[in-house]
């Protein structure tokens, strides 16, 4: 009978990497990486852009329940400049003209006093256009001045009624709808090209 050698066969069977298997692996990573790298890049910016439209979404929704709340207009204004939402509280007129008790008034004063002006800064890689409805025709302009572009809740839920169109540096397009009648804000449509 023969025996074998397995000893002197398990040392010559171990190898380690060849420098072209490791040149294929290195190829193989960065094709991996110049995929995944832009589209986690669009990801991001769709992910911001989505969240800034619900940041607005919801304080115009705050901004209605306040002015119910509190039976006194809110006021939104929109700021190019620093591309910024601001909602402030108008006091209601003191005259004490009210079908209210005199107790159920102080609590509402106490209440509006305590109301702080709420803001939202978009950033500078978002656009929003307020577009207001003209008043004789129904059709949308982009309203020029100061004034032009405030929305108006007022204690019973109406609004002046304002669209904003949103728009992000990715491609990313929204048209927020605030109707008049009812003052709900509504997303009406979102575009996103990422």
């Amino acid at each position: 009978m023969r025996r074998c050698r397995i000893h002197g066969t398990a040392s010559s069977t171990r190898r380690g990497f060849t420098l072209i298997e490791m040149i294929v692996l290195v190829i193989i990573i960065a094709v991996i990486s110049s995929a995944i790298i832009p589209s986690y890049s669009r990801y991001r910016d769709r992910a911001r852009f989505d969240q800034n439209v619900q940041h607005i979404l919801e304080l115009l929704s705050w901004a209605r329940e306040t002015a119910i709340q509190t039976n006194a207009n809110s006021v939104v204004r929109f700021d190019h400049q620093s591309q910024m939402f601001t909602v402030v509280v108008e006091q209601p007129d003191s005259s004490g003209n009210t079908d209210q008790p005199a107790a159920l008034q102080e609590s509402q004063e106490a209440a509006q006093q305590a109301i702080q002006p709420r803001a939202i800064s978009l950033g500078e890689d978002m656009n929003v256009i307020p577009l207001q409805s003209g008043s004789n025709s129904g059709s949308m302009s982009a309203g020029p001045g100061v004034n032009g572009q405030d929305l108006v809740f007022r204690d019973d839920g109406t609004s002046s009624g304002m669209q904003y169109a949103v728009a992000g540096t990715g491609n990313g397009q929204a048209l927020i709808n605030v109707n008049a009648v009812s003052g709900r804000a509504t997303l009406v449509d979102t575009v996103n090209s990422w």
